[in-house]
């Protein structure tokens, strides 16, 4: 339950919280696991598994971008401005982008894992910035 005295800043910061939550552990877990010597099939696999089957409950599966959707309604809902609204959905954009590694007659070779464990990283990197530049102004 909000507290009565939150304002839209503090709803913001705990949709973001709630968002890095759920990012780092339905996302991006699938590939954390990922080494610079997994096979290409391996972290195809992961990656359609990070994004379109992202989070499962009781049987239905709903898709990063799904999540990001009802996430960034959320936050379009509070009609407050902040700094970082467009870094967010930017490094969103560019991790729920590395779909197109999954279609092999486009994209060849998948991403090393390098460049897929720096994107996972940086949608966490970017909320916590956010979230550290809205509590600078308080």
């Amino acid at each position: 339950m909000i507290d009565s005295k939150w304002t839209r800043k503090d709803e913001l910061i705990d949709i973001l919280l709630d968002l890095k939550h759920d990012f780092g552990k339905y996302l991006f877990l699938h590939l954390s696991h990922l080494t610079a010597d997994s096979p290409e099939d391996m972290i195809r696999e992961a990656l359609r598994t990070a994004l379109f089957e992202t989070r499962r409950i009781s049987g239905t599966v709903r898709t990063a971008e799904e999540i990001w959707g009802q996430y960034r309604s959320e936050i379009d809902a509070l009609k407050y401005a902040f700094n970082g609204y467009d870094r967010l959905v930017q490094c969103v954009d560019d991790a729920l982008s590395l779909h197109r590694f999954l279609i092999p007659e486009s994209a060849p070779h998948p991403p090393h894992v390098g460049h897929i464990h720096k994107v996972a990283r940086q949608v966490s990197e970017v909320i916590a910035q956010i979230i550290a530049e809205e509590n600078s102004d308080r």
